[in-house]
């Protein structure tokens, strides 16, 4: 696992884009889990933790593409970054 440039307060903006990608949001499980995601319901869950006190959420290997995409959208494409701000998935 490693920090990967996720930052704790833009934690439900991925969540939005990433649904957008085609994953689904489900329920976390326990005190350190800031996000769970799976695509179309099946496989593994890619897992985000929390630690108490830091900015960044930790990012399991096999979310680190994602968490890349969603960052290089953020870069290269501001509108559609503004666009999920103002429509959240849900």
């Amino acid at each position: 696992m490693d920090r990967y440039r996720l930052r704790l307060d833009e934690i439900e903006l991925f969540a939005s884009w990433a649904q957008g990608e085609g994953y689904i949001r489900e329920f976390t499980k326990g005190d350190y889990e800031a996000l769970r995601l799976s695509k179309d319901g099946k496989g593994i869950p890619l897992i985000f933790f929390w630690r108490k006190n830091k900015q960044y959420v930790t990012v399991q290997n096999p979310a680190i593409p994602l968490v890349l995409g969603f960052l290089r959208d953020k870069e290269h494409c501001p509108e559609k970054i503004a666009y999920l701000k103002d429509h959240p998935a849900r």
